[in-house]
């Protein structure tokens, strides 16, 4: 709070404005109004799971109602979200998969990024990886989050999951949030360039895509 007092006080906030990630444990609704006098316009959540099992499991101490909270304030009080996402951690099922799904849009940010997990070697969650399920590689260029779209092994594939159905739960999460009306206003009414306006039009592009080769 010290921080957006300063840039108050000194009008820093009329001529910058900025961003950040934090932990949906960290803000409440007197917080976020005085961040977003500050200047700030967009705030980036790790949510990770819809699972609060798997939450607890990757020592993520967050609830889910906390969630819910922290994006209706900050919706309230004008300021953007994004939330992250996981699938595929370790002791991972299906329907925890889709409860993740699910909980992209009960919870509602502006922006969603689900990924594919990958254990990264010295973690915790490597060694939890380790023990669940199969490490396939040791190549650091197959580390990717967005092995799914670039039609890449999976480094990490949970005990009793298939990497290929993973991929698809990975696509189809994102089709299912952006694709929806009041989210593809949501982000049309935004677009202040043609640069924007292109990037926009690929993601788009890259969801209707990944529909159509389903099909």
């Amino acid at each position: 709070m010290d921080l957006c007092n300063v840039l108050i006080e000194n009008g820093i906030n009329k001529k910058i404005k900025w961003t950040c990630m934090t932990r949906v444990t960290l803000v409440d609704k007197e917080i976020l109004s005085l961040m977003k006098k500050a200047g700030c316009w967009s705030i980036h959540f790790g949510i990770e799971s819809g699972s609060q099992r798997l939450l607890k499991l990757i020592k993520k101490d967050i609830d889910l109602n906390q969630a819910k909270k922290a994006v209706k304030w900050c919706r309230e009080v004008g300021i953007e979200t994004k939330a992250f996402f996981m699938l595929g951690l370790p002791t991972e099922t299906k329907e925890e998969s889709e409860q993740t799904i699910r909980f992209t849009r009960d919870l509602d940010p502006d922006m969603i990024q689900v990924t594919l997990t990958v254990p990264y070697p010295g973690t915790e969650l490597y060694n939890m990886a380790k023990e669940d399920g199969t490490l396939n590689s040791m190549n650091w260029e197959d580390y990717q989050t967005w092995a799914g779209w670039a039609d890449k092994d999976l480094v990490f594939v949970p005990k009793g999951r298939e990497a290929k159905e993973l991929k698809e739960m990975q696509k189809r999460a994102m089709r299912e949030f952006f694709l929806r009306p009041k989210v593809i206003f949501r982000l049309v009414t935004k677009i202040k360039s043609y640069d924007m306006f292109k990037m926009y039009f690929a993601g788009a592009y890259a969801l209707v895509e990944s529909k159509l080769k389903k099909s």
